[in-house]
């Protein structure tokens, strides 16, 4: 009897993982505490860099510890903004945030090009804008304005808003069974029903005589741009901007008047919208004269 219970004893004790007396080795039985982590979501350059798109993440923290620090240390892991990108100071009322960023944020983004800089503001502005919910964010780098060859960032942002690529419906009116590589229709001379038709929201050259248009893109997120050029060599050199709009929008019409000189042209029209781009010299044909309506082609960029 006794040997059975001891037997019995035995197996209990192995079972259970009994500690062995005087120092031996012994096991025990404990409860593994899982590692914290939070998901949070990103907001990054597509591939075609013309918008942004969710990237979800994971964060070895708990959620109420994720800071702006660390948001920005997944968009730099992403690829989203610069490498080096670092928080040295944020706040946020609900509403309204302010972000003090390192000069290597700054220096990265003034080094990316047009539209490099846009995706990497509009990542890092929409990002915190969304975590944070707010209205908008000013942005600044070691205290100060950020400042690129194309503008001075020195104004609380709001989220940035992409239009996604469509026909202006002025484009459909004027030119219905265009080619899909007409990006462009210039109206010379036009009549009063094509005034009437295709009004101007935008005007150039307004009140000097030069020669008439309606210039009209196709696609609503066209950027234009309009330069005066000088011919040298063999080539041409742009000077000054003349007129520039991103995003043309919905209905946009360029109105005013535009020279077209017998020789060198001194104007160039530059369009680029998400698939196509083109340049275009306003020239005048003495031999056939100017066309009232001239479709204009785009070379596919993807």
């Amino acid at each position: 009897m006794k040997r059975w219970m001891a037997m019995v004893l035995a197996l209990l004790c192995t079972a259970a993982g009994c500690a062995r007396v005087g120092g031996g080795s012994q096991t025990t039985v404990g409860s593994t505490t899982p590692a914290p982590h939070t998901e949070i979501t990103l907001l990054v350059p597509n591939a075609a860099l013309d918008n942004l798109e969710e990237k979800t993440v994971v964060l070895a923290k708990e959620a109420d510890t994720v800071d702006a620090g660390d948001l920005t240390r997944a968009l730099a892991d992403s690829g989203a903004v610069p490498a080096d990108s670092a928080i040295l100071s944020f706040e946020a009322d609900g509403v309204h945030g302010k972000a003090n960023l390192n000069k290597a944020f700054a220096d990265g983004v003034a080094a990316s090009g047009t539209a490099g800089e846009t995706m990497m503001l509009a990542s890092f502005v929409n990002t915190l804008c969304a975590f944070y919910e707010l209205s908008d964010l000013t942005v600044t780098a070691e205290g100060k304005p950020i400042e690129t060859g194309h503008n001075v960032y020195d104004a609380p942002m709001t989220p940035f808003v992409f239009q996604t690529s469509a026909d202006n419906s002025v484009f459909t009116s004027l030119a219905p069974d265009a080619e899909e590589a007409v990006r462009l229709v210039i109206v010379n001379v036009p009549t009063d029903a094509q005034r009437e038709q295709a009004p101007a929201t935008d005007t150039v050259f307004g009140n000097e005589v030069q020669d008439p248009v309606l210039i009209v893109p196709r696609a609503t997120d066209a950027k234009l741009t309009l330069w005066a050029v000088d011919y040298t060599d063999g080539s041409f050199t742009k000077r000054e901007t003349v007129f520039e709009r991103d995003a043309v929008g919905e209905e946009f019409v360029l109105g005013g008047s535009v020279l077209r000189p017998e020789g060198a042209p001194v104007y160039m029209l530059v369009l680029t919208d998400s698939e196509y781009t083109l340049e275009y010299l306003f020239s005048y044909n003495g031999k056939d004269g100017v066309p009232n309506l001239e479709l204009i082609r785009g070379e596919k960029t993807k």
